[in-house]
């Protein structure tokens, strides 16, 4: 086995020795397939709920979501650095149009339904999403070399089984590089973001997720911040670790919120987002006395 790969396997049997005894109640048998509705999956959201707050866990989470321009962005925006990656010279706007009129192909059916109610306002906000996410992605690398990018698929996940668990996790990955004829740990990655607050927490769950999928660590990952700019993230023991651990929180909150007891409450900022905000006192005490700002004001009295 090469040196790669051990390590791969080593942080495979590092994961399954802490996600296994955490997640003992999600035990499945060899061999018999899980529902799909069954599974907990933790991604880079699972592992930030978890450390803002231990209750505020994946229980609810997808049951309010609405499609949007800003949550198709991603999505949307990949189809579209699909184009410029494979047409040198295309422009985005163009990209997009082509993207939109063979919607069908690109994206699962939730996606297209909305996509085909969208009126010429809603068109126009969705294109400066996905078009300026696809140039943020574009300027990772020199054009001569764009074409040397491996671009995810809308949907696609790294996704790594924990073996006899109904258990998943999961990383993004919006782009990599080489593209062709690289050891997988040769492999630099590419995650976007809104924000670069958390962006050492996003490259670590990143690299942990490509290491678990593909037993054999990246190179580096970098997050990008389209209004912010980019930092980059040598992927180290200390990385990994880090991002080890944050899964274990993690995992521990997914298991609380199935099967209880209830996990204990961190109240912070987050409150605001919680989907649980009007049954948890502690919630409730913390934003009584901090008033919500609408674009940095105040609401009129």
């Amino acid at each position: 086995m090469t040196g790669d790969l051990a390590a791969g396997a080593e942080w495979r049997a590092r994961a399954t020795a802490l996600l296994g005894p955490i997640t003992d109640r999600l035990a499945v048998p060899a061999g018999r397939k899980v529902p799909y509705g069954d599974l907990v999956r933790l991604d880079d959201h699972a592992v930030r709920r978890a450390g803002e707050c231990l209750a505020f866990s994946d229980a609810d989470a997808g049951e309010d979501y609405v499609e949007s321009a800003a949550n198709a962005r991603r999505r949307v925006g990949l189809a579209v650095l699909a184009g410029l990656r494979d047409r040198p010279g295309l422009d985005p706007v163009t990209a997009f149009d082509e993207v939109m009129a063979d919607r069908a192909r690109w994206f699962g059916d939730r996606l297209v339904d909305w996509l085909d109610g969208l009126g010429p306002g809603g068109r126009g906000a969705l294109a400066a999403e996905a078009c300026g996410y696809a140039v943020a992605v574009a300027g990772w690398v020199p054009p001569a070399r764009m074409g040397d990018v491996r671009i995810s698929r809308p949907g696609d996940w790294l996704e790594w089984a924990v073996p006899g668990r109904a258990l998943r996790v999961r990383g993004r990955c919006d782009a990599m590089t080489p593209r062709r004829g690289a050891r997988p740990a040769d492999r630099r990655l590419l995650v976007v973001v809104g924000a670069l607050e958390r962006a050492e927490m996003v490259a670590g769950h990143a690299a942990l997720a490509y290491t678990l999928t593909t037993a054999s660590r990246p190179q580096r990952v970098t997050v990008l911040a389209p209004a912010e700019g980019r930092t980059a993230f040598a992927v180290d023991d200390h990385l990994l670790l880090d991002a080890l651990e944050r899964l274990g929180a993690a995992a521990q909150a997914a298991v609380a919120a199935r099967f209880g007891p209830p996990a204990p409450t961190s109240p912070g900022p987050w409150c605001n987002r919680c989907g649980r905000a009007e049954e948890c006192p502690a919630g409730a005490e913390w934003s009584a006395d901090r008033p919500v700002r609408f674009g940095g004001l105040l609401p009129l009295r």
